[in-house]
């Protein structure tokens, strides 16, 4: 007697247990596997290849047997309701991770299953593809994410919480911008803060009508202390507290209200909070080891860090490209840089760089 006869007699047997109709008793092996396969294949992914070939080897894994079905349907709701919840201060959309109607427990189990692996692919790898049109590094740059053993870890009851926190990045930036994301949100939903109204550019000194609604704005968002709420002089505290929010949001901090800082300033506090969850998806297409000693480029702060051993022992700001001509995100080995190149002027008045 063949040695695979008693697997596929299991897993014929497990896929009955699904919600197979009756005469699938009487169905070949083949056959059985043919179901399973469309079933998979019906499931909502972003990359099928990769996410229906940890869908298969998870039930592979399991001999047919349903993960979610019978008794363990109330801790796969639990898994699912506290994937959703995990995903929003992570910033993904928790109406991602909803389950949708089925018509059999075959299908209930198999989305369920689908349900679960998206959280964690999209909270290891990111939920958008990382084109390099959108910002991103590429596909390849990514680090792997297991999904089979991620379904096989929470089938087993280890905690969603634990394993939630083995796939996102661990870095100190996406950590702060989860907690800006938190205050953000919280901000918005106490009605933001005050936009500031059209006017001429105020100067460090300058008596205006408006540098009280700018102190509640600073105050709103952390830059300014709530002691220095009154007063229509844009006196000492309030040019300190321009100056931070003018360099957190990558600005000349210079203490003036010009037109650019006037615009982040009027930025709501709801779209901050998308800015934000747009950040974290981009924290998570980077590879998890950028490696001992590397540059990290922040192109929409105009910075640049040298990092040796995890301390950054140099920073700079640096030139980048604009709408028209953006500057190219990647992750690659440097092999030589040109500093201070020699610059001359083109025959069309155009400044080139020369290499030295």
């Amino acid at each position: 007697m063949s040695s695979s006869r008693p697997l596929l007699i299991s897993l014929s047997m497990g896929l009955a247990l699904l919600g197979w109709e009756p005469c699938a008793w009487a169905q070949s092996p083949s056959e059985v596997q043919r179901r399973l396969e469309s079933v998979i294949a019906a499931a909502p992914m972003v990359e099928p290849g990769p996410e229906g070939k940890a869908l298969r080897d998870f039930y592979r894994q399991r001999q047919g047997q349903p993960a979610w079905s019978g008794t363990n349907e109330a801790k796969a709701a639990a898994l699912v309701q506290n994937a959703r919840t995990l995903a929003a201060a992570e910033g993904l959309d928790p109406a991602t991770y909803a389950l949708g109607p089925t018509n059999s427990e075959l299908e209930r189990d198999v989305l369920i299953s689908s349900v679960l692996l998206r959280f964690g692919r999209d909270l290891s790898i990111g939920a958008v593809l990382p084109a390099r049109n959108v910002g991103g590094f590429g596909a390849e740059t990514r680090h792997d994410f297991d999904g089979a053993q991620f379904l096989k870890a929470l089938a087993e009851g280890k905690p969603l919480e634990d394993q939630a926190a083995s796939l996102s990045p661990q870095f100190a930036g996406y950590l702060r911008l989860k907690e800006a994301l938190e205050k953000s949100r919280a901000i918005a939903a106490a009605g933001g803060w005050p936009s500031l109204p059209d006017g001429a550019k105020l100067v460090p000194g300058d008596s205006d009508d408006r540098v009280p609604v700018l102190r509640k704005r600073l105050i709103a968002s952390g830059d300014l202390d709530a002691a220095f709420a009154e007063g229509r002089t844009l006196d000492g505290p309030a040019v300190e507290g321009l100056k931070h929010f003018q360099a957190r949001h990558g600005l000349d901090p210079d203490g003036t209200l010009g037109a650019k800082t006037f615009a982040n300033l009027n930025v709501p506090a709801e779209a901050r909070a998308r800015q934000i969850a747009a950040n974290l998806e981009r924290w998570r297409w980077m590879p998890r080891q950028p490696g001992r000693h590397h540059i990290a480029v922040n192109i929409a702060a105009q910075q640049m860090e040298v990092v040796e051993d995890g301390a950054v022992t140099m920073a700079m700001r640096v030139v980048v490209g604009d709408t028209k001509h953006p500057t190219p995100s990647m992750n690659t080995t440097m092999g030589s840089v040109v500093l201070n190149p020699v610059a001359c002027a083109s025959r069309r008045g155009r400044t080139t760089p020369w290499a030295s």
